[in-house]
């Protein structure tokens, strides 16, 4: 690995730490000249990091992304009929629809998939943090601060990897959550149906909707019904309805690791107990979610909903087995927002990025024993993440018992 490389992820990292640090630090309400200059700075800074990574290919890339690619240019969407990736079917649209453009070489069009929905995820970000009641300078810092975020130009211009594009229905769902708005269910159901891992931020989906029927039934509805309706071209081109609905169940049984490079504690536990780390996880997954339902069931406020989904998109792929390095990526960017929304989150969305690109480090052969420093630093990440969501819900009795103590929103 290159030292530019190496130096190019530290510059990164500094440019996020720095854009947070001075967009939640700044009392400033009025939009002036000089943020929009900084936020045009930022968004260009973005940019060229993201061409200086334009070259670099992983081995998954070569092993996966690369013969997916080159199938799709081929066949087109009469690959959709027989499935040609371990993807679920919206990826391959993508994949379809990108290799259309001309002569884009596929390293650059895997990549240029993500960087869309990139920069559909700073713009939702800035409507997010509106919803919130944050100014325009905080709206635009938000907006450059995932822009910026390590994690995201790591996982999309370094790694080419689809991240991006799920979690946009992620924040797509919370911004609806916000504002009470029936197509959460449409969203979140969207982020299952592109990838799996859309259902981390199913807690807090389901605790939402149980505040009332209306909420509810717009969550059944619309949950399955994005499901079906992003899943039903491969059906119609003649692909077979189990060959569909159990994508899911296939890529489960990909690896068989209790942690891929995820900064878990199953990174801890040998591998030799897969099979009862898998049940244990299971299961441990199952309690953490009804705890976390139950938590966002009394969500009032913009800043309690925004909070409870954070916890939830980072507590899943926390306590799961069987977890990526990259599956905290939705989790990671809420801790952002949440920086914005309550500056008391402000240290956990900086180290849950640092502990981010700790896990990367490893994938890439560039510091493996960092990971023990990345499982350290998420486990603090969600202990003091599930203090703050109780001290915000009046649980000052619990929040305790996890070390913190009871702060109005008055002091904030």
């Amino acid at each position: 690995m290159s030292s530019g490389y190496n130096n190019l992820k530290l510059l990164t990292s500094s440019l996020i730490s720095n854009t947070i640090l001075a967009a939640a630090a700044t009392g400033a309400r009025q939009l002036t000249a000089r943020h929009v200059s900084v936020f045009a700075i930022a968004i260009l800074a973005g940019c060229v990091i993201r061409y200086a990574f334009l070259d670099h290919r992983t081995a998954d890339y070569v092993t996966w992304l690369k013969p997916w690619w080159d199938e799709a240019s081929t066949e087109g969407f009469s690959a959709l009929a027989h499935g040609f990736t371990n993807y679920a079917p919206p990826y391959e649209y993508l994949l379809v629809v990108a290799t259309m453009f001309g002569n884009v070489s596929a390293l650059t069009g895997v990549k240029a998939i993500s960087l869309v929905f990139e920069i559909a995820n700073a713009v939702i970000a800035a409507r997010i943090v509106a919803n919130c009641g944050l100014c325009k300078t905080l709206q635009l810092a938000a907006a450059a601060a995932l822009w910026l975020a390590p994690s995201v130009i790591y996982n999309g211009a370094g790694w080419g990897q689809a991240d991006a594009i799920w979690t946009t229905f992620v924040l797509l769902g919370a911004l609806a959550s916000l504002r009470s708005r029936p197509s959460a269910g449409l969203a979140f159901g969207a982020a299952f149906a592109i990838k799996a891992q859309g259902i981390f931020a199913g807690p807090a989906a389901l605790g939402l909707a149980l505040r009332n029927a209306r909420s509810f039934a717009a969550l059944a509805i619309g949950f399955p019904l994005a499901v079906a309706a992003l899943w039903v071209l491969p059906l119609l081109l003649g692909r077979d309805l189990s060959d569909v609905l159990m994508v899911y169940v296939a890529q489960s049984g990909t690896y068989h690791y209790l942690s891929a490079n995820a900064a878990n504690p199953w990174f801890l536990v040998p591998n030799d107990y897969y099979s009862i780390g898998v049940k244990v996880g299971l299961a441990l997954a199952l309690a953490c979610g009804v705890a976390i339902a139950a938590l966002a069931r009394r969500a009032c406020t913009p800043r309690q909903v925004l909070a409870v989904l954070a916890l939830s998109c980072f507590a899943m792929p926390y306590v799961l087995p069987k977890m990526h390095d990259r599956y905290f990526y939705s989790g990671e960017l809420l801790l952002i927002l949440m920086a914005f929304a309550d500056r008391r989150w402000l240290h956990l969305a900086v180290l849950a990025q640092v502990s981010a690109i700790y896990a990367y480090f490893v994938f890439d052969g560039i510091a493996d024993d960092l990971i023990y420093v990345a499982v350290l630093l998420n486990t603090y990440v969600l202990g003091r993440a599930v203090t703050l969501v109780l001290s915000d819900l009046g649980d000052a009795r619990m929040a305790g018992k996890f070390g913190g103590k009871h702060i109005s929103a008055a002091s904030t």
